[in-house]
Formats: C-alpha cells, structure tokens, sequence
C-alpha cells in the first residue's frame, strides 16, 4: 500500500490533510475554538463580505510586497502566529515550523507551550525572525522566559493580553485532552541559574533541567482535580487574572526587546496599548479559541485603522 504523500496546493488542503491523519484529539485541539466554534467559522465567513476592486491596464512588471518589522525586512506581510504543541502534528515540531519560515524569510512567533526549547529553535535555525509568546504568570517564570528569549537571540515579546483565563474548549473537555506521555511543554523547563549554585537542593525533573518553582510540576500540584485531568485546564492554572495596562512598564525594565501586546479588538484598548508603551499591537481574537462571539479579526480593523499594528 502507498502511503499517501502531502502535496498541498491550498490552506483547505492542509486542513482536509490533518483531519485525515491526526488523532481525533489532537486535531480538534487544532482545530476547534471556544464553546459552539461560532467565531472560528466567521473569522472566515467576514472575508465573503468584502469584495476585490480591481484596476487594470497598471505596471505590476516590478511588484513589491515587502514589509519591514523591527528593521527585519520580509518579503510578504504574512508570518506564523503561536501555535502550542506542534510536535503532536510532527515530530520536528516548532523547529521543523521554524526551518520552513526561516526557508521563507518570514517571521515566527514561538509558543509559550512549544514542545522544543527556545535554545534548540535557535540553534537549528540560526537564520530564521524568531519573536516568543508570553503567557504573564508568576513574574520570576516570566522573568525566565524573557530571559531565555533573549539569550537565544529572539526579537521581539509577543505579550498575550486576551487571556486571563482559558477559555472553555468544549472539545478538549470533551476528549480530555492530554499531551502525549512522549512530549513535554519544553518551555516552562527553564533553567534559573542566575543565583543557584552546586550544593542546590532542587529535584532534578525528567532530563534533569532545573524547574522554576512555577513550573510545569508546580502547576500541576497547584491544579484541582478537574485540571489535572485535562491539559488546558491545568496549563490555566496560574494565569494572571489581574493584568492591567501598567504591566507593560514591567515588562520594559525586564528586557530591551519590542514588547508587542497580542489580542487588541477596539480602538480604546488599541490607543490604551500605543499610550502605555507598547511598541505594537496584533489585532486577534485568538483564533476564536479564547472567548465565542466577539468580533472576527477583520470586523475589528476599521476600529484601529489608524494605529500601528501587525495583523
């Protein structure tokens, strides 16, 4: 028997691809959104509203598309936004994700959640625009995770603000969705050397990286029973229910990179954003997995047309 080959012409491609070949569980984890789905499908549906207006009889001979980020030049407007857990879809996981945008000169915003570690990313793709997305929880894990960002030369934080709680995803409730026992979040195993030294007493984890005292084990201690049973419940665990906008200075003395705040829908939060310092924002409703019924990504945009963003 053949095994079938992945030859996608179009995004439908992929999707009727991994629909076909992932597990149930792992796929709707991809694929689904919060509660009934309603704002995955009219995130998609809001673009049948607008049409192309065409002109003709113009020079396109010398067409350019560039878009400059931070002073990094990309070739199309289009990068790779967080995507968790990748290597449930394919072993290479976020460095096999970061070798294809790095082949296409593009940018990749890293998981909070990425099954490989920010070191590995990096090195194995010494060429690619690396940003990392940050879930704000106890501020010496996040202090870390920005900490570990920029020693593997990383370009940018790219701040979560759509999430003080995880949103209720039906589906993974429904699968009690759960890592595979041969994956691990690589990222919330970071070592914290900047003040241990030789006679530590900390338990070693797993490959022997020291764990933060917010780390993975520990959210899994702190989580009800409920969480524990379910992997997203317990990721929920320790998520900053009292963020407000006075974090973005926190953060600004915690690291020289562009702080980038992902999840802005309104005008007011997006002028709220650029007037307490932060450098972009990202229009997003978290790909309707965060919160059903909100506005779709493009219905946002003429709201905070004015503003400068990435989308």
């Amino acid at each position: 028997m053949t095994e079938e080959k992945l030859n996608p012409l179009s995004l439908d491609d992929f999707h009727a691809y991994s629909q076909k070949h992932l597990p149930k569980m792992v796929y709707e984890y991809y694929a689904h959104g919060a509660n009934n789905n309603e704002t995955v499908e009219q995130n998609l549906k809001s673009y049948l509203k607008y049409r192309i207006r065409p002109r003709v009889m113009r020079d396109v001979s010398q067409v350019d598309t560039c878009v400059e980020v931070f002073g990094h030049v990309l070739p199309i407007p289009v990068g790779i936004a967080p995507v968790a857990m990748q290597k449930m879809a394919h072993l290479s996981g976020e460095i096999g994700m970061a070798k294809g945008v790095s082949m296409a000169e593009s940018l990749m915003i890293v998981s909070s959640f990425s099954t490989c570690n920010l070191e590995d990313i990096a090195r194995e793709n010494p060429n690619a625009l690396l940003m990392f997305q940050l879930y704000l929880r106890d501020i010496e894990l996040t202090k870390n995770m920005i900490k570990s960002a920029e020693k593997n030369g990383f370009k940018g934080i790219v701040v979560t603000v759509d999430t003080p709680e995880v949103g209720k995803r039906v589906s993974d409730k429904k699968n009690n969705f759960q890592l595979p026992k041969s994956l691990k979040i690589e990222t919330l195993e970071i070592d914290d050397d900047s003040d241990s030294d030789s006679d530590s007493d900390e338990e070693d984890v797993d490959n022997g990286s020291t764990i933060t005292n917010v780390s993975m084990a520990t959210l899994h201690s702190n989580a009800n029973d409920e969480s524990k049973n379910n992997l997203i419940d317990g990721l929920s665990v320790g998520m900053n229910s009292k963020l407000s906008w006075d974090i973005i200075k926190e953060l600004k003395k915690m690291t020289k990179l562009p702080i980038i705040l992902k999840g802005i829908l309104t005008a007011e939060d997006a002028e709220l954003a650029v007037e307490n310092g932060a450098d972009a924002i990202i229009v997003s409703n978290h790909g309707g997995r965060q919160l059903d019924t909100v506005c779709t990504t493009l219905e946002a945009l003429p709201e905070v047309h004015r503003m400068t963003f990435f989308f």
